[in-house]
C-alpha cells in the first residue's frame, strides 16, 4: 500500500469528523511516514510500522470526544429552507422526546452500572469492617468472662476479614469489566458517526 492509498483509505473511514480534524490527522500520519522514510525505511515499512487503517481509526476515535462528533454530524451541510424550519418546529413534539427518552435511557443505563458498583464496594467495606470488629470483640467477652462466646465471635470475623478481600477482587474484576465495556460501548457509538462517507 502506498501512502495515498494509505492516506485515502484513512480519509474515508473518518468522514464523519469534521474537515480541519480530518486533515489535521492526515497531515499527522504523512509527516510520520515521510519522518519513517528519512531514517531509510520504505513506505511499505513505514505504513506497516503506524499499524493497520483500523487501528489508526480506533486511535483517533479514542481521542475525539463524541460531543465533537455529534456536533459535526447534527450540523447542516447547508442553510436550511423557511418550510424545513417549519417542520422542524411542528414535529418536534414528536422527535424532541424520543431523543431525549433515548438521551435519558443511556444515561440511566450508565448511572446504574457504575451505582451497582459503588453498592459494591460499600457492601465488601461493610463485610470488612463488621470482620475487624468482630475480631476486636474478643476484649470485652473475654472480660467478661464469656471467652468462648469471643473467640467464636472472632472466629466469624476472621472468616468475614477473609471474604471481604476475597470480594475485593471481585468488585475490582466488575469495575474493570464496566470500564472496558463502557469504552467499547462509546468506541461503537463514535463509529456510527464516522464513515460513512461524505454528509450531503
Amino acid at each position: 500500500m502506498t501512502k495515498t492509498e494509505f492516506l485515502a483509505e484513512i480519509r474515508e473511514k473518518i468522514q464523519g469528523l469534521p474537515q480541519s480534524d480530518i486533515e489535521k490527522f492526515l497531515d499527522y500520519y504523512a509527516e510520520m511516514i515521510d519522518d519513517y522514510a528519512e531514517d531509510g525505511r520504505t513506505q511499505e515499512e513505514a505504513i506497516r510500522e503506524l499499524g493497520s487503517v483500523e487501528e489508526i481509526v480506533e486511535q483517533i476515535l479514542k481521542e475525539t470526544p463524541l460531543p465533537h462528533l455529534v456536533q459535526e454530524k447534527v450540523r447542516p451541510a447547508r442553510t436550511l429552507r423557511a418550510g424545513e424550519i417549519v417542520l422542524l418546529i411542528l414535529g418536534s413534539p414528536l422527535w424532541v422526546p424520543v431523543l431525549l427518552a433515548v438521551v435519558l435511557l443511556f444515561f440511566g443505563a450508565y448511572v446504574f452500572l457504575w451505582s451497582a458498583v459503588v453498592i459494591l464496594y460499600i457492601a465488601d467495606l461493610a463485610a470488612f469492617a463488621c470482620g475487624v470488629a468482630g475480631v476486636f470483640s474478643i476484649l470485652p467477652f473475654a472480660l467478661s468472662g464469656n471467652l468462648l462466646q469471643g473467640v467464636l465471635i472472632a472466629g466469624i470475623g476472621l472468616i468475614s476479614i477473609g471474604i471481604g478481600l476475597l470480594f475485593l477482587f471481585v468488585c475490582n474484576k466488575v469495575a474493570v469489566l464496566i470500564l472496558h465495556g463502557s469504552k467499547w460501548l462509546l468506541l461503537r457509538v463514535k463509529h456510527a458517526f464516522v464513515g460513512k462517507g461524505e454528509r450531503k
